[in-house]
């Protein structure tokens, strides 16, 4: 197989650290040091060492590469609109850290265990944001088409791990005046979510970075359903949820502008190592100028979402 640019930057063991050096960089331009993010900072590099392990562990490009990871890096830093949340950011962990669970179930009907943990996860993320409740049916599907771990005792050690958290905090808000107002309040942001397509509340920055997402998302879902047959079958169950989960958090954009911000942490997560898979296992020369094109629009993309923020602020 000819080795191309892209193939070459793929595999290379320079890849991470250089985009991390990168990433840096990007987050001091864009108010690190100045808005003191350093939470929401160290959040963001445990973040990428998660999809680091997330690659490792199950196998996700089958040569040596760090392109998952660094895919997930470029992409968030574009997001510099995600970067001052700390909230935010501890979802982002937790989204990450209960998908590594949930493919450790598979095949595994009996592991009510890990589910337990992968839903416990999603719901100490709802306490902080009760909208991640939209991607349950996500999970719950997951489990019975792809992974194959659906039965009677995960259902229900899914359902203990979400209500866990609540157990843990109801009494300590029902303790205090109004806790339980607040425990009210706190699930009724579910009903304020209606069909809606005012998009008044996504700027322009932010359009483009999904459009330029979405474009990638594309050719390399294309790339892995043609090539699939060279990758093992869980690996392509688990790449399968991810284009599931990608096509889910779009039609939330599409359907629910105000849920930009939480689907876009879910869709930067799910599409990067199937970008990341393209880069480094095609080798044609549309693919490579692909990598050369899209590394300059990334670069290009950044440089406007820092200006706009900086205006804006």
């Amino acid at each position: 197989m000819i080795k191309r640019i892209q193939n070459k930057v793929a595999e290379s063991r320079l890849t991470l650290p250089v985009t991390m050096t990168y990433s840096i960089v990007i987050w001091l331009l864009a108010g690190l040091i100045k808005e003191n993010w350093w939470i929401q900072f160290s959040c963001f590099l445990l973040a990428v060492y998660l999809m680091l392990l997330l690659n490792n562990e199950n196998v996700l490009v089958r040569v040596y590469s760090r392109s998952v990871s660094s895919t997930y890096a470029i992409l968030f830093c574009m997001a510099v609109s995600l970067m001052p949340s700390v909230s935010g950011a501890i979802i982002n962990l937790l989204i990450i850290v209960s998908l590594s669970l949930l493919y450790r179930c598979y095949q595994d009907k009996c592991s009510p265990g890990l589910t337990f943990y992968s839903f416990l996860c999603l719901g100490i993320a709802s306490l902080v944001d009760i909208r991640i409740f939209l991607f349950l049916p996500v999970y719950w599907v997951t489990m019975m088409i792809f992974m194959y771990s659906f039965s009677l005792r995960t259902f229900m050690a899914s359902l203990i791990g979400l209500v866990t958290p609540y157990w843990m905090t109801g009494a300590w808000y029902l303790i205090w005046g109004g806790g339980q107002s607040l425990i009210i309040q706190h699930f009724s942001d579910l009903k304020n979510i209606e069909l809606s397509f005012s998009y008044s509340t996504i700027v322009l920055p932010q359009m483009l970075l999904v459009g330029f997402i979405l474009v990638l998302f594309l050719i390399g879902a294309i790339h892995f359903i043609i090539t699939s047959y060279q990758d093992k079958i869980r690996v392509r169950q688990i790449y399968y949820h991810f284009m599931l989960l990608a096509v889910y958090s779009t039609l939330l954009i599409i359907l629910q502008p105000q849920l930009y911000d939480i689907a876009l942490l879910y869709l930067i997560i799910a599409v990067s190592p199937i970008i990341g898979h393209f880069f480094t296992l095609s080798c044609s020369r549309f693919s490579n100028i692909m990598f050369l094109v899209s590394i300059g629009l990334a670069l290009i993309l950044t440089a406007y979402n820092l200006w706009s923020s900086s205006s804006i602020s």
